[in-house]
């Protein structure tokens, strides 16, 4: 069955209520005019009685019946007034509807409109027109809406485009090597080994950005009401991480206080968790990791500091996907998600990360999450 459209809900909607306030005007004026006209026939009735003929010779005197007469007029009364408020009604009904129509104008223009965007054109923006009402403040919104949209749009395409290009490029130098290595008859057992060795490599660094990927697809859909103490949470990282720290010596701590704040437990302990790998990854032998927790009366805000060789290039750029920055004196060997991973989860939690050059050296990772995500 076909929806009723907005026109005819509000046509229908008026018209009823003209129509029940025209009946209860009709009925109620129709009691009071018989009751006065019940009246006027009573008086009239009673005066006649009193009348004496005078005496007529050759006359004959005609007295009507005025019961009929009345009784007749009332009904004539009922059906008249009955036919204007019919009238009345249909005639509210029409002009309530070309009201109606003309009224809702805006809103079918802009419909239709909004029917034009797509994909393909979600940088052509509508047009606002000054009408000073909700029509105006609605396109201003749905402006707003596909201006973000394209934003989205944009980003999941070149990211699309980033990672299709990731993955194509180790594969085609791996077929070139596996091409140049079956070319040659003569290969040695340490040829075969090396073959071997380059053939994990890479592929371990496309099963990595691959497991990345997936990390980034899932936590969209990650429920996040968990109760999180961050103390907790980072001291956990710190133990999971203490062979890698051991390895190069480092010397970590962790200050403040034990915030909780509501998300989700396991997005935010792969934030720390990749924090905390790069804290380590780009530092000194020997060199530290201060992490310091504080709290205001809405936010948690964590800072990471490490004794590392620091960020040298636009530090805006390291939370972009796929972007690999080069360190002085380190060989960046990731995928580059690690760190935009990290910005789309703090966004899901509607925090965010700011970086900044360490006090002394190295690196300073600032991280606002707020208590209550929203």
């Amino acid at each position: 069955m076909k929806k009723l459209s907005l026109k005819w809900k509000l046509t229908i909607l008026s018209s009823s209520i003209v129509a029940v306030t025209s009946f209860v005007i009709y009925i109620l004026l129709g009691i009071t005019t018989v009751s006065e006209m019940n009246k006027i026939q009573k008086a009239v009735m009673d005066n006649m009685d009193n009348i004496e003929p005078k005496e007529l010779k050759g006359a004959i005197m005609i007295v009507p019946d005025l019961s009929s007469i009345f009784y007749n007029g009332k009904s004539l009364f009922w059906l008249k007034s009955f036919g204007i408020t019919v009238l009345v009604v249909v005639i509210a009904g029409f002009v309530t509807y070309k009201l109606v129509e003309r009224f809702l104008e805006p809103i079918t223009d802009l419909k239709n409109r909004m029917k034009e965007v797509n994909v393909q054109n979600l940088s052509n923006q509508i047009e606002v027109k000054e009408t000073g009402d909700e029509i105006e403040e609605i396109t201003i919104s749905f402006n707003d809406m596909i201006i973000r949209l394209s934003r989205l749009f944009g980003e999941e395409k070149s990211f699309l485009q980033n990672a299709a290009h990731e993955l194509r490029t180790p594969l085609a130098v791996l077929k070139t090597k596996i091409d140049v290595f079956k070319k040659n008859e003569n290969n040695s057992i340490e040829d075969y080994k090396k073959m071997l060795a380059s053939v994990t490599e890479y592929n371990d660094r496309m099963s990595h950005m691959v497991q990345m990927l997936l990390q980034i697809q899932e936590s969209q859909t990650i429920e996040r009401k968990d109760e999180i103490n961050i103390y907790d949470l980072i001291d956990e990282v710190i133990m999971d991480l203490s062979i890698y720290i051991d390895e190069k010596h480092l010397s970590v701590s962790e200050e403040g206080d034990n915030p909780q704040i509501i998300g989700s437990d396991l997005l935010m302990y792969r934030v720390f968790y990749n924090l905390l790998e790069n804290a380590i990854k780009y530092n000194v032998d020997g060199g530290y990791i201060n992490i310091l927790i504080k709290e205001n009366m809405d936010d948690v805000i964590i800072k990471i500091e490490d004794s590392g060789c620091g960020i040298e290039s636009e530090k805006k750029k390291i939370f972009e996907a796929f972007y690999r920055e080069r360190r002085a004196g380190n060989e960046s060997n990731g995928v580059g998600l690690g760190l935009h991973l990290v910005k789309k989860i703090l966004e899901l939690h509607s925090g965010r990360i700011e970086v900044k050059d360490g006090e002394k050296v190295g690196t300073q990772f600032i991280v606002t999450i707020p208590k209550n995500n929203k």
